[in-house]
């Protein structure tokens, strides 16, 4: 829609006589209500030049200004920006935290003027926007002695700021926005991505792990970040302390091996600083296969068990999960806690693609990762992140799936025992949620201790049955599909309702 924008006022202004709706939707190939609605969209624009749009009711469009304001005008159309026409207030603050963060020249407000075609409030405003955004990255954007707008900040903190950004386009914009932002930065080259795909595969190769697919992912866009920004000549330089810690790691060895295959296949030479700044990237994430134990920091040893049993023990009192087995519950915060120490010490961050979301699904879990975060303030000064609190969050949450129990169930009948036996064999089928224990015929309930039973099911409606006893469910003969719907939501109430009970405390 945006390139169509700049075609559409491109034809209006080089045009030399009145055109007709019909005329100009044959050269853009588009309907007449589609021109009708460009035009809308175009007039403010072409009011900013200086140009008025006419149109006549049956006889056509045309623009009035001389031709000295349509030179000029038709230059500022030639030389906007594809994408920007008609975006708003939010597309505008990324394509300027864009240039800040990619632009190998400085811009100035009468570039971002000509470039942006709106008012100079709205520039400001934008502009304020953007100091906000990087000021909460310890950045500060600031103007040199020409006016032009730079960016004062260190290198690790620029990095995480164009990994930032990629996150916000995506969370932003929809693919087509998100195309055309992205299609002149390095991080939206493929040739990028494929050679840091590659050695993301070789440091697993090499470290002889497998990252989850989020984490993969998330390296392959830093690499693809250190590499272009190591080719223009900006270098991390770690603390002594923490390349010394870095080098310290058993893992240490293998990251010449990385440094290596980099140098070899792309051409690129890693710094000490660069090795151990890679090095902590990857200690960092999180693994699906590998040994336990892989990116245990030594040094770390003594606080991570520390956090360890302070966390362990805040979650137990507030739940009931694994049984109550400690060791277990131990050893899972443990191996959490070692990756996000390692992400503190060494400077890294995580990040969490939909962070937010679950922040606003797991609200009752919010009250126990409260609870967490003030420790790692005490003994660290370091405040959670959003995603720092959804990690917890999810580890929380799937400690609550692993510790959750069947409902046992009891079947009585009252027709054939085949008939029972089909039901049964539905319900192993469709509702893992269920242990069926025994079935009875009607007869013989009298003589049997149903109380103990989480759900009774029963194939036929006995009124003494039904109102003695809680989770009664009369089943139709045959279940249907319909029918299995409406039983899965009795059943996962119940569910919930058993293991929230046992499980929160």
């Amino acid at each position: 829609m945006k390139v169509r924008l700049i075609n559409l006022m491109k034809i209006l202004v080089e045009a030399n006589e009145i055109m007709t709706i019909k005329e100009i939707a044959s050269r853009l190939e588009v309907s007449n209500k589609t021109v009708r609605n460009d035009l809308s969209v175009c007039e403010p624009y072409l009011k900013d030049m200086n140009i008025t749009l006419i149109k006549k009711s049956g006889v056509g469009i045309y623009i009035d200004a001389d031709d000295e304001v349509k030179l000029e005008a038709l230059n500022k159309i030639k030389r906007q920006t594809v994408g920007l026409m008609g975006y708003g207030s939010l597309q505008r603050q990324l394509f300027i935290l864009k240039k800040l963060l990619f632009s190998k020249v400085k811009i100035s407000f009468s570039w971002l003027e000509m470039n942006l075609y709106v008012s100079k409030p709205s520039i400001y405003k934008d502009i304020h926007a953007a100091e906000i955004w990087f000021k909460e990255r310890d950045i500060e954007l600031t103007k040199d002695k020409y006016g032009r707008y730079e960016l004062i900040s260190g290198e690790k903190r620029l990095r995480k700021a164009i990994f930032d950004w990629r996150s916000y386009c995506i969370k932003s914009l929809n693919q087509a926005d998100l195309e055309e932002m992205m299609k002149d930065t390095y991080i939206g080259r493929a040739y990028g991505k494929d050679r840091s795909t590659q050695v993301v595969r070789k440091i697993e190769k090499v470290f002889k792990i497998k990252f989850v697919p989020e984490d993969f992912k998330g390296l392959v866009i830093k690499l693809s970040i250190i590499t272009e920004r190591m080719q223009d000549g900006h270098y991390v330089t770690l603390k002594k302390d923490t390349l010394t810690r870095l080098s310290q790691l058993r893992l240490y060895q293998h990251i010449d091996q990385i440094s290596q295959y980099i140098k070899s296949n792309y051409h690129i030479h890693l710094t000490e600083s660069e090795k151990g700044y890679l090095l902590g990237l990857i200690v960092s994430l999180n693994i699906y296969k590998g040994s336990p134990d892989w990116n245990v920091d030594e040094s770390c040893s003594g606080l991570n068990i520390e956090l360890t049993n302070t966390i362990t023990d805040i979650i137990s009192d507030k739940l009931y999960v694994l049984n109550g087995n400690r060791d277990a519950l131990y050893n899972r915060v443990l191996s959490h806690v070692q990756t996000l120490v390692n992400q503190i010490h060494y400077g890294l961050y995580s990040f969490h693609t939909i962070a937010d979301i679950i922040d606003n699904n797991y609200t009752t879990l919010c009250t126990i990762v409260d609870d967490i975060m003030p420790v790692f303030k005490e003994k660290l000064d370091y405040v959670f992140t959003l995603s720092d609190k959804s990690d917890f969050l999810i580890m929380l949450a799937e400690l609550i799936e692993e510790s959750k129990v069947s409902l046992n169930a009891l079947f009585i009948y009252s027709h054939k025992f085949s008939d029972a036996s089909l039901a049964i064999s539905t319900l192993k089928n469709n509702f893992n949620q269920v242990t069926i224990e025994t079935a009875l015929p009607i007869d013989s309930h009298h003589d049997f201790d149903i109380s103990k039973y989480d759900i009774i099911f029963i194939d036929e409606s006995y009124d003494d049955i039904i109102s003695s006893y809680d989770h009664v469910i009369v089943l139709p003969p045959l279940l249907s599909f319909p029918d299995k719907v409406t039983l899965f939501d009795r059943i996962c109430k119940y569910y919930e309702e058993k293991n929230y009970n046992r499980i929160k405390k």
